[in-house]
Protein backbone atom coordinates (compact mmCIF):
# COMPACT_ATOMS: atom_id res chain seq x y z
CA UNK A 1 0.00 0.00 0.00
CA UNK A 2 2.84 2.72 0.72
CA UNK A 3 4.30 2.52 -2.42
CA UNK A 4 0.74 3.84 -4.38
CA UNK A 5 0.43 6.25 -1.62
CA UNK A 6 3.89 7.44 -2.26
CA UNK A 7 3.41 7.28 -5.79
CA UNK A 8 -0.44 9.35 -5.67
CA UNK A 9 1.81 11.83 -3.52
CA UNK A 10 4.71 11.97 -5.87
CA UNK A 11 2.06 12.82 -8.54
CA UNK A 12 0.11 15.01 -6.33
CA UNK A 13 3.24 17.15 -6.06
CA UNK A 14 4.38 16.94 -9.30
CA UNK A 15 0.81 17.97 -10.62
CA UNK A 16 0.32 21.36 -8.26
CA UNK A 17 4.22 22.41 -9.11
CA UNK A 18 3.10 22.17 -13.08
CA UNK A 19 -0.81 24.00 -12.13
CA UNK A 20 0.35 27.40 -10.86
CA UNK A 21 2.39 27.79 -14.13
CA UNK A 22 -0.19 27.13 -16.17
CA UNK A 23 -2.70 29.71 -17.46
CA UNK A 24 -5.61 30.03 -14.55
CA UNK A 25 -8.20 31.21 -16.57
CA UNK A 26 -8.00 31.81 -20.50
CA UNK A 27 -10.40 34.84 -21.68
CA UNK A 28 -11.71 35.54 -25.17
CA UNK A 29 -11.84 39.29 -26.18
CA UNK A 30 -14.39 40.71 -28.48
CA UNK A 31 -15.26 44.57 -28.10
CA UNK A 32 -15.58 47.48 -30.12
CA UNK A 33 -13.36 50.88 -29.15
CA UNK A 34 -14.75 54.13 -30.03
CA UNK A 35 -12.85 57.28 -29.76
CA UNK A 36 -9.34 56.21 -28.23
CA UNK A 37 -6.96 58.80 -28.23
CA UNK A 38 -4.24 57.47 -31.04
CA UNK A 39 -2.26 61.02 -30.33
CA UNK A 40 -1.94 64.58 -30.31
CA UNK A 41 -0.89 66.66 -33.55
CA UNK A 42 -1.26 70.17 -30.93
CA UNK A 43 -3.75 71.78 -32.57
CA UNK A 44 -6.01 67.98 -32.41
CA UNK A 45 -6.41 64.85 -31.03
CA UNK A 46 -6.15 61.99 -33.44
CA UNK A 47 -9.01 59.63 -32.31
CA UNK A 48 -9.06 55.81 -33.49
CA UNK A 49 -11.98 53.37 -33.80
CA UNK A 50 -11.31 49.79 -33.96
CA UNK A 51 -12.42 46.26 -32.95
CA UNK A 52 -10.44 44.13 -30.21
CA UNK A 53 -10.89 40.73 -30.93
CA UNK A 54 -8.49 37.75 -29.46
CA UNK A 55 -7.77 36.51 -25.80
CA UNK A 56 -6.41 37.05 -22.45
CA UNK A 57 -4.63 34.90 -20.06
CA UNK A 58 -4.24 35.14 -16.38
CA UNK A 59 -1.06 33.04 -14.46
CA UNK A 60 -1.02 33.02 -11.21
CA UNK A 61 2.05 32.44 -8.35
CA UNK A 62 2.11 29.29 -5.96
CA UNK A 63 -0.21 31.18 -3.44
CA UNK A 64 -2.88 31.97 -5.81
CA UNK A 65 -2.24 35.83 -6.54
CA UNK A 66 -1.74 37.01 -10.35
CA UNK A 67 1.60 36.42 -11.83
CA UNK A 68 1.12 38.07 -14.85
CA UNK A 69 -1.66 38.82 -17.53
CA UNK A 70 -1.13 37.96 -21.44
CA UNK A 71 -2.99 39.86 -24.13
CA UNK A 72 -3.31 38.69 -27.58
CA UNK A 73 -5.06 40.89 -29.71
CA UNK A 74 -5.97 41.87 -33.05
CA UNK A 75 -7.20 45.21 -33.84
CA UNK A 76 -9.37 44.55 -36.70
CA UNK A 77 -11.31 47.69 -39.11
CA UNK A 78 -9.37 50.45 -37.74
CA UNK A 79 -10.06 54.14 -38.64
CA UNK A 80 -8.29 57.26 -37.30
CA UNK A 81 -10.07 60.96 -37.31
CA UNK A 82 -9.64 64.48 -36.29
CA UNK A 83 -11.50 64.75 -33.12
CA UNK A 84 -13.24 67.69 -34.73
CA UNK A 85 -13.72 66.17 -38.12
CA UNK A 86 -15.12 62.83 -36.93
CA UNK A 87 -16.53 61.91 -41.24
CA UNK A 88 -13.28 62.53 -42.89
CA UNK A 89 -11.03 59.29 -41.77
CA UNK A 90 -8.20 57.34 -42.89
CA UNK A 91 -8.03 53.48 -42.85
CA UNK A 92 -6.04 51.55 -40.47
CA UNK A 93 -5.13 47.91 -41.26
CA UNK A 94 -5.25 44.86 -39.00
CA UNK A 95 -2.38 44.65 -36.18
CA UNK A 96 -1.82 42.20 -33.92
CA UNK A 97 -0.66 42.72 -30.44
CA UNK A 98 1.13 41.13 -27.36
CA UNK A 99 0.49 43.20 -23.85
CA UNK A 100 2.12 41.61 -20.54
CA UNK A 101 0.94 43.04 -17.15
CA UNK A 102 3.51 41.89 -14.53
CA UNK A 103 2.52 42.10 -11.08
CA UNK A 104 4.73 41.97 -7.78
CA UNK A 105 3.22 41.20 -4.32
CA UNK A 106 -0.09 41.72 -5.79
CA UNK A 107 0.59 44.71 -7.66
CA UNK A 108 1.25 45.53 -11.16
CA UNK A 109 4.96 47.16 -11.56
CA UNK A 110 5.28 46.84 -15.21
CA UNK A 111 3.82 47.14 -18.34
CA UNK A 112 4.56 45.45 -21.89
CA UNK A 113 3.49 46.01 -25.23
CA UNK A 114 4.83 44.25 -28.88
CA UNK A 115 3.62 44.25 -32.20
CA UNK A 116 2.55 46.90 -34.78
CA UNK A 117 0.14 48.58 -32.29
CA UNK A 118 -0.69 51.43 -34.72
CA UNK A 119 -0.40 51.23 -38.57
CA UNK A 120 -2.00 53.85 -40.19
CA UNK A 121 -2.36 54.33 -44.55
CA UNK A 122 -1.79 57.94 -45.18
CA UNK A 123 -2.54 58.38 -49.42
CA UNK A 124 0.24 59.58 -51.12
CA UNK A 125 2.54 58.56 -48.38
CA UNK A 126 1.96 54.47 -47.40
CA UNK A 127 2.09 53.10 -44.41
CA UNK A 128 2.88 55.32 -40.68
CA UNK A 129 3.55 53.06 -38.47
CA UNK A 130 2.71 54.60 -34.57
CA UNK A 131 4.05 52.27 -32.70
CA UNK A 132 5.63 49.12 -33.76
CA UNK A 133 8.41 47.06 -31.35
CA UNK A 134 8.82 47.10 -27.79
CA UNK A 135 7.65 49.21 -25.52
CA UNK A 136 7.99 49.35 -21.34
CA UNK A 137 6.35 51.32 -18.74
CA UNK A 138 7.05 50.15 -14.65
CA UNK A 139 6.23 51.16 -11.42
CA UNK A 140 5.63 53.54 -9.65
CA UNK A 141 5.93 56.00 -11.62
CA UNK A 142 5.20 54.57 -14.80
CA UNK A 143 7.58 56.37 -16.90
CA UNK A 144 8.24 54.96 -20.15
CA UNK A 145 11.56 52.91 -19.23
CA UNK A 146 12.12 51.20 -22.94
CA UNK A 147 11.71 51.24 -26.51
CA UNK A 148 12.36 49.80 -29.63
CA UNK A 149 11.00 50.48 -32.71
CA UNK A 150 9.15 54.08 -33.62
CA UNK A 151 6.42 54.84 -30.91
CA UNK A 152 3.97 57.08 -30.40
CA UNK A 153 4.78 57.22 -26.94
CA UNK A 154 8.57 58.15 -27.09
CA UNK A 155 9.02 60.17 -30.62
CA UNK A 156 6.77 63.27 -31.35
CA UNK A 157 7.73 63.10 -34.74
CA UNK A 158 6.00 59.51 -35.83
CA UNK A 159 2.79 61.56 -36.43
CA UNK A 160 3.56 64.29 -38.61
CA UNK A 161 2.42 62.65 -41.35
CA UNK A 162 -1.20 61.60 -40.05
CA UNK A 163 -1.54 64.91 -38.59
CA UNK A 164 -0.82 66.66 -42.21
CA UNK A 165 -3.44 64.57 -43.68
CA UNK A 166 -5.81 64.93 -41.30
CA UNK A 167 -5.44 68.65 -40.40
CA UNK A 168 -8.20 70.88 -42.02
Amino acid sequence: MKPIVSICAMAAMMFSAVAWANPKETVPIDYPVVGFDAGNCGDFIVKADFHVYGYLRIYLNQDGSIDKVFYNEDYLNGIYYNENYPNEWLAGTTEHVQQWEHYENGEMDRFVISGPEYKVIVPGYGAVLLSVGHVIWEAPDWNLSFTAGPSIYADDDALDAICAMLRP
